[in-house]
């Protein structure tokens, strides 16, 4: 069974449609991962705008001040195909981003967020990130930045983001797309739950009910789920 095109219809699916995440007790201190760039869309064109977001990424704990993500991306537009880019959101806007790199179907993507602190002058803790990525095993330096707050980050994900997709064709003309070698770190230490078996990441990933609005097949299945190496497959095409 194939996914079947629904570009007609006109209410697009905007949002995280599937994402793994872990709520850690600590300051993140590493978080990578690897993918491999996926084949275009069979329908590139279905609204104005339609963007595809895979990333992994980090956020404050729930009791932040402020809502933000730190996250390398690997995202897909009509105009420009595949790129590889860094952000980093606060409160919705984008406060730092690097410039965009171009990648091809089939490039080998290392994503990597890198945590430290310092103790400023006023006794205050400071948190930094180097946000980066490389292609094809070389490190893209050029392209990091460098991200300084007040808070730590904590909770950690990975994530398929969409928006102006209206069908099932808008997605990736692949079976499905894996994120590979995802290792954490918190606080400098590889961390355990040794009362799940070690789990760090949950056993059923989450999938928001607008996902099922215009493409039921997008799931994402769990491979590996410790701290180390763990494994996620993001499936864009039901199987027979």
């Amino acid at each position: 069974m194939t996914a079947t095109s629904t570009a007609s219809k006109t209410k697009a699916t905007d949002g995280w449609i599937v994402f793994n995440d872990t709520l850690t007790s600590g300051n993140i201190t590493k978080l990578t991962g690897e993918l491999t760039v996926p084949p275009a869309p069979s329908e590139p064109e279905q609204l104005p705008g339609q963007l595809i977001y895979l990333f992994i990424g980090i956020e404050p704990g729930p009791d932040a001040p402020y809502g933000a993500i730190i996250q390398p991306v690997l995202q897909w537009t009509n105009a420009d195909g595949w790129q590889m880019i860094n952000y980093y959101v606060k409160n919705g806007k984008q406060s730092q981003a690097s410039a965009t790199y171009d990648v091809s179907e089939g490039d080998t993507i290392g994503m990597s967020i890198i945590g430290t602190t310092s103790t400023l002058p006023d006794g205050k803790t400071q948190y930094s990130y180097v946000c980066s990525f490389s292609v094809n095993g070389v490190a893209e330096t050029d392209y990091d930045i460098t991200i300084n707050t007040e808070v730590p980050f904590i909770g950690g994900f990975v994530t398929l983001e969409t928006y102006s997709i209206t069908g099932c064709a808008g997605y990736p003309n692949t079976e499905k797309t894996t994120f590979s070698k995802i290792n954490l770190e918190v606080d400098g230490v590889v961390p355990t739950r040794p009362k799940h078996d070690g789990c760090v990441w949950n056993l059923t990933p989450s999938k928001p009910s607008v996902s099922t609005s215009m493409c039921s097949n997008i799931e994402m299945g769990v491979v590996a789920y410790k701290a180390i190496d763990a494994e996620f497959d993001i499936y864009y095409q039901a199987t027979s």
